[in-house]
């Protein structure tokens, strides 16, 4: 099955684009949004990305640069929304007009999410073949919206994330006595409430406050609060399976929407299955035995909270760019 995506345009005519996805069952569902069914996903599949140039492409370039050999480009962009890592390769000519390629998107490398998108470029000798493309924008003739594919279902983000309010620790009852504190988790809160401190230094308060998603500082801010929403997602797992244990219950009926949510959240990351109601009867016979219990809090627990907040991704773009 072929996915045509919505063209773009050049010289006033559109690209068409087909994506053919081999080894793995998919579909459309939506504006540029492509969903794999596989449970579980397979290790890896091949992705075809087929273009279609007008006729009359030719328009805007110098006689110069229609000598080339082709005269122009046709670059696609794998980039995984998640670590914003991916790699880039060049559509080969396969007829008239016609370009195409293959590639294999090994699926462990690209999380949850990844993004696709097409650049038509100038062949000159400033721009050598891939190299650099993206960085001389007077050389993309066109470009292609993104389009996503997921590798599992987009999630409902509802209860998945803490309110955070700024405020004063000074003034804060449970924290007034340690004033140089970044954050304090209140999970006696219904839900639980995330306080960021006020009276952190005006340039790290700043940091931790951008909003831009792809700015240096962005890659700074990101670096920064991962091993914090890794500690407060450490926090409020430890709290909900605390309570499962403390209630020796059976099931998730007795704890608050807020701490079955979060059980639901974690539960095949924790069991490693892949049924979701398998994984929650096996998290709730852990949490009611101490020894397997004692020994997810205190090993498999930490090193999950660490994966699930990409903190290694997180640090090596940091790195990236100080080095």
């Amino acid at each position: 099955m072929a996915i045509y995506f919505q063209p773009f345009i050049f010289c006033d005519n559109p690209i068409s684009l087909t994506l053919t996805l081999t080894g793995v069952d998919y579909e459309n569902i939506g504006d540029r949004k492509i969903q794999i069914n596989d449970k579980p996903i397979p290790p890896d599949f091949n992705l075809n990305i087929m273009a279609q140039l007008p006729d009359d492409w030719s328009k805007v370039l110098t006689k110069k640069e229609a000598k080339a050999s082709p005269p122009v480009e046709l670059v696609v962009s794998i980039t995984c929304l998640a670590s914003r890592n991916g790699f880039t390769k060049t559509l080969k000519k396969v007829s008239k007009n016609t370009y195409s390629c293959d590639m294999k998107i090994i699926t462990n490398e690209y999380y949850h999410e990844f993004a696709i998108k097409i650049y038509l470029v100038r062949k000159t000798s400033l721009t050598p073949s891939v190299a650099g493309y993206a960085n001389k924008k007077f050389n993309i003739l066109s470009v292609s919206e993104n389009y996503s594919v997921y590798l599992e279902e987009p999630k409902d983000e509802k209860g998945e994330d803490i309110k955070t309010i700024w405020k004063k620790f000074s003034e804060l009852p449970i924290a007034n006595k340690h004033t140089n504190a970044v954050y304090y988790a209140d999970l006696d809160k219904d839900p639980p409430i995330l306080y960021m401190n006020e009276e952190l230094p005006d340039e790290l308060r700043q940091l931790i406050s951008i909003s831009s998603k792809r700015s240096k500082k962005a890659i700074a801010r990101d670096a920064f609060i991962s091993p914090i929403v890794a500690d407060v997602w450490e926090q409020l797992i430890t709290h909900a399976l605390s309570k499962i244990k403390e209630l020796e219950t059976e099931t998730l009926d007795p704890l608050d929407p807020w701490e079955q949510q979060v059980v639901r959240n974690v539960a095949k990351g924790l069991t490693y299955k892949t049924d979701l109601d398998d994984a929650i009867i096996e998290l709730i016979d852990i949490a009611n035995k101490e020894e397997s219990f004692n020994d997810l809090l205190s090993s498999r627990l930490p090193l999950y909270v660490q994966e699930k907040g990409l903190i290694a991704n997180k640090f090596n773009r940091a790195a990236q760019e100080i080095t």
